[in-house]
């Protein structure tokens, strides 16, 4: 992640952070109530100490070593009280030294903290990472308490080597519309940039807009309704936030994240994925918005001309306007295999402007090809295909067919041996099965040759349908960051352009991270828990994955299909679950009207007996007992019934313009096949039911 060098000075915001209503207790820090703690066994210290950003205390944590387990620091506020269903924003300023992994955390509880402390049935857990800063900077977090929430807890966290000091932190709850982007961040002049912000406060507040982030300082004040006009120097791709702050005593009541876009641009509109087009596509159209990012004055003097260059046989038309000019849409129609590249340049008030960008036409893949269409379904040699099935299936034929016999297509494997993988992927398409494989790499220890030779060996499998990346990576974690798993990503596509990378995100503000190393998000809401979440959390997490990836990748939900409660010699009361009848097929029917575009569930095997010993030798304490059909047969029983019915649905799943919704209040209602019909009772308020044939 960036760091920060350059900071925008602005004297109202060396205040706490928050004014009141600031619902979080001693968020200066001053009363040493914040608990500092670590959850994992690991090198590291804490303290409540100096230099602070404001005061004479601040929370500073010490990453020295990831031993004997991962760095996992923090320190936890007292609970405060929420409403579930609100939107707050979290705020706090920090600075950190090497890589301590800076992190915010919420946790939300369905009921008063004192009842059971950690015990509280939970409503939500959440976190959010912070970019390293070498300086104070302000970090945000807007996010929905869970609907249940009563309380909160808010974290302050290190999960990496380095140090982080935290101060002046604060929870105020959205104010609707109190700060609007009416104009994004436009260049006026070289290096130059404007934006207009509408403010919307009771009449008499007095408030602040100000950017965090630019060369040189911008603020504007006002009271209650108003707008206000921000000029500042700054270049394309500078991260800023902009800031409001209110009356009385200058805490933030809004703030937005905004990047400084390039002056000239090209959007592609499609296709996304790749930027490819497939033998096998239905759509064969290319399409881009070409972008002069600047103001009315500065696009009247500007003249721009756009280069097709391309061996294809492509016809190219440049349509009318679609921005203010003189920006344009491109189309082209593609007829053969190739590069097409589309050249844009513009001569005004910015200088000499110029940018690019290129598509790609791929020759017929063989065996298969597999792509993300533009309404962010997989299609399998040009047809939509569902994925629903397990992780963990070993490579054993039995095991295979009685995943096909009810009702599944696809299968996952944690493996990462090429050879076994291309076996295995034989036996799942003997099956009638499709199997997604590990990319073969340990994060962090990058061998390309050996990564390319491995994907060289799996790629012509009639039953591959993909690549998983990663599970649950984090930034703070060695060679999990972005930045590294994007030279894993771009060395598997280049080897083999004709399959897609998965990758699985636990964290919900960790999804819009990994877009650019990955083409499906995965997301594995276990709601099912000895600390109980609400099932509506599945389509919370729907919601959320879908605004990440912004149409541009497919979203698949991961089911929760296990439980700690049959493992033998635990060390602790089981913290997962398994899943009843009932609160399986609602938590499956949540992320289907979610608009899950597959089910891939976790997971097959069962897992028996844990052994502390192995586990604080630093071994691997888990002993694989069997799998679904025999160690949890009434689990099993359900999941074939769900296999089938959703078999069924696939029509409907994959129809073209098929939407997703918030399901609203849905908790443990039963979905039931009456008729021979499947009876959905999926209302976004009340009890309206849908029927679907």
């Amino acid at each position: 992640m960036p760091v920060r060098h350059l900071v925008l000075f602005v004297p109202c915001l060396v205040l706490p952070v928050l004014a009141g209503p600031n619902l979080l207790p001693d968020g200066g820090f001053e009363q040493g109530t914040w608990e500092l703690t670590t959850w994992m066994p690991c090198r590291a210290t804490h303290e409540l100490a100096g230099p602070a950003h404001a005061g004479e205390k601040a929370v500073h944590l010490v990453g020295i070593e990831a031993k004997p387990e991962n760095l996992n620091v923090l320190a936890i506020s007292q609970p405060f009280k929420v409403q579930g269903g609100r939107e707050y924003l979290v705020s706090v300023w920090y600075r950190t030294a090497g890589a301590p992994g800076a992190m915010l955390g919420w946790s939300a509880f369905r009921e008063p903290f004192a009842t059971a402390k950690w015990k509280t049935p939970s409503a939500q857990y959440e976190n959010d990472p912070l970019p390293n800063s070498d300086i104070w900077w302000l970090g945000t977090w807007r996010l929905r308490a869970g609907d249940q929430a009563v309380e909160a807890c808010l974290l302050v966290r290190l999960g990496g080597v380095g140090e982080v000091w935290y101060d002046d932190a604060g929870v105020v709850e959205v104010v609707p519309d109190a700060l609007r982007l009416s104009d994004p961040p436009l260049f006026e002049g070289p290096g130059r940039v404007t934006l207009r912000a509408a403010v919307k406060l009771p009449a008499e507040t007095g408030w602040t807009v100000a950017v965090l982030g630019g060369e040189t300082a911008a603020e504007q004040v006002g009271k209650g309704t108003g707008e206000a006009q921000l000029s500042f120097a700054a270049g394309a791709g500078d991260g800023l936030q902009l800031v409001l702050t209110g009356d009385p005593d200058g805490g933030v009541v809004a703030a937005l994240p905004l990047t400084v876009p390039p002056p000239l641009e090209i959007e592609v509109v499609k296709p996304r994925y790749r930027q490819t087009i497939f033998a096998t596509s239905p759509d064969r159209e290319l399409r881009v918005l070409l972008r002069l990012n600047a103001t009315p004055a500065v696009l009247q003097k500007t003249r721009s001309k756009v280069t097709e260059t391309t061996g294809t046989g492509g016809s190219s038309v440049l349509g009318p306007g679609v921005g203010a000019p003189p920006g344009a849409s491109l189309t082209l129609t593609i007829k053969a295999p190739g590069r097409t590249r589309i050249q844009v340049s513009a001569t005004g008030p910015l200088g000499e402007l110029a940018t690019e960008t290129a598509f790609t036409v791929l020759p017929r893949g063989t065996p298969h090809e597999v792509y993300v269409d533009d309404q962010q379904r997989l299609r399998v040699d040009g047809k939509p295909f569902f994925a629903r099935g397990f992780y963990g299936v070993p490579d054993e034929p039995a095991h295979f067919t009685h995943i096909a016999e009810a009702g599944y297509n696809t299968v996952l494997t944690y493996n990462r041996d090429p050879a076994w993988q291309k076996t295995w992927l034989d036996h799942a398409a003997e099956a009638g099965l499709m199997g997604v494989v590990s990319v073969p790499f340990e994060p962090g220890k990058l061998d390309a040759d050996k990564l390319r030779a491995g994907i060289g060996l799996v790629k012509g499998s009639p039953g591959l349908l993909g690549y998983y990346l990663i599970d649950e990576p984090s930034p703070a974690r060695p060679g999990q960051s972005p930045q590294d798993l994007q030279a894993v990503y771009d060395a598997v596509v280049a080897e083999d352009p004709y399959h897609p990378v998965t990758i699985c995100i636990d964290q919900p503000a960790l999804e819009g991270l990994y877009t650019a190393c990955s083409d499906i998000l995965m997301i594995d809401p276990y709601v099912v828990l000895d600390r109980r979440r609400p099932l509506s959390h599945v389509a919370d997490r729907m919601e959320h994955a879908w605004s990440a990836v912004a149409g541009r990748q497919a979203v698949i939900n991961i089911p929760q299909t296990f439980g700690w409660d049959v493992i033998e010699g635990l060390d602790k009361p089981p913290s997962y679950l398994t899943p009843t009848p009932d609160e399986m097929r609602s938590l499956w029917y949540l992320a289907l009207a979610g608009g899950a575009r597959g089910m891939l569930a976790y997971c097959y095997h069962v897992y028996t007996r844990y052994d502390p010993a192995k586990k604080a030798a630093g071994g691997w304490p888990w002993t694989l007992g069997g799998y679904l059909p025999d160690k949890q047969p009434v689990l099993w029983g359900t999941l074939k019934q769900l296999g089938q019915e959703t078999q069924a649905l696939e029509p409907w799943l994959m129809a073209d313009g098929q939407g997703r919704g918030r399901v609203g209040e849905v908790q443990e209602r039963r979905f039931e096949l009456r008729d021979g019909k499947l009876h959905l009772d999926l209302p976004p308020r009340g009890t309206a039911a849908v029927l679907i044939k």
